[in-house]
């Protein structure tokens, strides 16, 4: 079982959330609003295709990190390269496997390729590419691309590949999205503000020190379920956007008394905000996920 949660860790497996929930909620609104989707072997292909591809991308990240040496400060258990619990040859061989399913899922999709889709597969790819080949993400602000590559890219993906549709909800959906991704990141982030310094990356929490940063990762967090909460209403779903709202609200009374209580990041207690900001982000998903299965029943 050690094997296994290691090798999930690698696959950044928990990371296929943040392209999972907005696909299952798309799947379920456009049935509710009677739009023609595609065929079902299709959505399990572009489900499985869109894990793959950015685990494809996130490996060949952790790689290269690993090549500069960038993750020596880390937790040992950050890194299973760094930290030797996988070897490199093993390491490799999973990747360009990974990489050989992609193409044969991209070869399945093509007769459904469009020039719309094609447009945003191009942007998508530069972002990527911007992401891995460029020093941005560990620049200050550069983390904030995630916010388009997962937003409103993914969501204007989805819903042009499943209804060829992409209009105000599914544009302002990415919004909300993005967001959430951002917050996903960089709650994550904060355990690694210290070692980020240490290593001499300018990411946006280590430009903002310590205390703006908090202040930075709350402000995320209201976002994220604000504008969740903001969607339902504009769009005539009032009693989901309460539900939002009623969530929102309880991660701020958990997570703002959580940041007050340290001064410097060694007497903050990462790993008990991290905790709770993850599972707070995770429930706020489920309420995604558990709408979009309604609206198929």
């Amino acid at each position: 079982w050690k094997t296994f949660f290691v090798w999930m860790r690698a696959l950044r497996v928990k990371w296929w959330i943040l392209l999972w929930t907005p696909l299952l909620y798309l799947v379920g609104w456009a049935d509710h609003q009677g739009l023609q989707l595609v065929g079902a072997p299709y959505v399990f292909l572009l489900q499985w295709g869109s894990a793959l591809v950015m685990t494809f991308f996130m490996m060949y990240s952790d790689w290269q990190d690993f090549l500069r040496g960038w993750d020596h400060f880390k937790p040992q258990n950050y890194n299973v390269l760094t930290s030797g619990e996988i070897h490199v040859r093993a390491y490799r061989r999973v990747f360009w496997g990974i990489g050989v399913l992609c193409l044969f899922i991209g070869y399945k999709v093509i007769p459904l390729l469009r020039w719309d889709l094609i447009f945003v597969i191009l942007i998508g790819v530069l972002c990527i590419g911007m992401w891995l080949f460029s020093p941005i993400k560990t620049k200050a602000f550069g983390d904030s691309l995630l916010t388009l590559l997962f937003g409103p890219l993914v969501t204007g993906f989805f819903s042009l590949f499943l209804y060829q549709k992409w209009g105000m909800e599914e544009l302002l959906l990415g919004v909300v999205w993005g967001l959430g991704t951002l917050f996903y990141y960089q709650a994550e982030r904060f355990q690694f503000l210290v070692s980020d310094s240490r290593e001499r990356r300018t990411t946006t929490l280590v430009v903002l020190g310590f205390e703006r940063a908090k202040q930075y990762v709350l402000l995320l967090w209201f976002l994220f379920t604000f504008l969740s909460s903001l969607w339902h209403f504009l769009f005539q779903l009032q009693f989901q956007g309460v539900i939002y709202g009623i969530i929102g609200l309880m991660g701020m009374v958990i997570l703002v008394p959580l940041v007050q209580k340290a001064n410097t990041p060694l007497g903050f207690n990462n790993k008990r905000f991290l905790d709770y900001a993850i599972k707070l982000f995770y429930l706020v998903c489920y309420f995604w996920v558990l709408e979009g299965t309604i609206y198929l029943l």
